[in-house]
């Protein structure tokens, strides 16, 4: 029993070298399997809780789905600012149109309800289009954040506690991550880019001409941009076949230019 045994060479031990010293078969056999249940549950310890970092392509999602926020965010501001600078000037242009009124009352009694109802009707369809908008916009943030919550939950986190079929574990978390993303990345999100219009405008000859309509309602639908994180396959083909045809367009009128020019030259 001089032989140097340690917990290192017992991991590596077969039952004919326990025997060559001094152990029996069954004693041999016993310890050799005690030693392995140690060793395997020391194995699982070390690489419980270990954290498999994203790919490059997971990455890159990610990135992708991170400025979804800043999008929505953009959005929803830009139609808050605009339906609350649109609200204050129309408050500010009825004022104007009051003034003037007092000046004119006998006659511009019997146009100031028809003015004011055509500028009610464009106004309240401006507004209930911003709304829209906007409710649009705050249902997106709503999908947006739950969708961030079960990818912190239930994807981005693989835990493993072993490293078996680790590659197919991988490959089924990105899955997970593109399908979880690819319908909140599509998602069009309105932007205002053209505030609305809805103005009175006076007559110049207003004064003079009292028996005439005095005042035009000028107004605007609110223009918007569709902004997206992801361009969808249909969105990218119908912007191929745009850009194809202004292509086209834009050849036919060089060509029909260099004709005019060699006729010129003719």
């Amino acid at each position: 029993m001089d032989e140097d045994l340690d917990g290192s060479t017992l991991v590596d031990a077969k039952a004919e070298t326990l025997q060559e010293v001094g152990f029996s078969k069954i004693h041999s056999e016993k310890i050799l399997r005690e030693i392995n249940k140690v060793a395997s549950r020391q194995v699982q310890a070390a690489v419980a809780g270990i954290s498999i970092p994203l790919l490059e392509k997971d990455l890159k999602r990610m990135e992708l789905f991170g400025a979804q926020d800043k999008v929505l965010n953009d959005c929803e501001a830009k139609i808050q600012n605009t339906l609350a600078e649109f609200l204050q000037e129309s408050e500010t242009e009825k004022l104007q149109l009051e003034a003037e009124l007092t000046k004119v009352r006998e006659h511009i009694e019997r146009v100031t309800t028809s003015t004011l109802a055509a500028r009610a009707s464009a106004k309240k369809i401006i507004v209930e289009d911003l709304q829209e908008a906007l409710s649009k916009v705050q249902n997106l943030k709503k999908e947006f954040k739950r969708t961030g919550f079960i990818l912190n939950t239930q994807v981005l986190n693989l835990n493993i506690s072993d490293y078996t079929d680790l590659e197919h574990k991988r490959t089924e978390r990105t899955k997970q991550i593109m399908s979880s993303t690819q319908t909140v990345l599509e998602r069009t999100m309105p932007y205002v880019t053209e505030a609305p219009i809805l103005r009175i405008e006076s007559s110049a000859l207003c004064k003079q001409l009292i028996a005439s309509p005095l005042f035009t309602v000028v107004t605007s639908k609110t223009t918007f941009e569709q902004r997206y994180t992801l361009e969808s396959k249909e969105r990218k083909r119908i912007r191929m076949e745009e850009e194809q045809r202004r292509r086209e367009e834009q050849r036919r009128r060089e060509e029909q230019r260099r004709r005019e020019e060699q006729r010129r030259r003719e």
